[in-house]
């Protein structure tokens, strides 16, 4: 990451993960653990822009009660997709750092699934 707006830009989005993002692994319907990074927000455009840069799925939850609004999320899952985020915003995270960590040591060595799956969780809850 030679330019310097590169930089900023992932530093921004490392906030954005931060503060409204999820870093974790997830267990799929038929038992499959997967990693998965997401992030919720009321703002579309946040949502579209982190699917532009790094791929991932956008999606929005209908609100529940008749004031409250539309939850837009992106959501990021498989092995490559996840590890070339991790990569390029890994540096600039603080809060969800050791989520990251944790996720990238998944990603390279999946062989003890099911207790990376309970740290996860651990550190989700922290």
């Amino acid at each position: 990451m030679k330019d310097p707006e590169e930089k900023e830009i992932m530093a921004y989005i490392a906030g954005l993960i931060d503060g409204d993002g999820h870093i974790g692994i997830k267990i799929g319907p038929r038992g499959k653990i997967s990693p998965l990074i997401q992030f919720h927000n009321s703002m579309k455009q946040v949502s579209v822009y982190l699917n532009k840069l790094f791929g991932g799925t956008v999606a929005f939850d209908k609100p529940k009660k008749e004031n409250d609004r539309v939850v837009w999320k992106w959501m990021l899952q498989g092995t490559e997709g996840c590890k070339s985020f991790l990569n390029k915003v890994m540096q600039f995270l603080v809060l969800k750092k050791d989520s990251a960590i944790h996720l990238m040591e998944f990603l390279s060595n999946p062989d003890n699934e099911k207790d990376y799956y309970q740290i996860s969780k651990d550190l989700n809850l922290n």
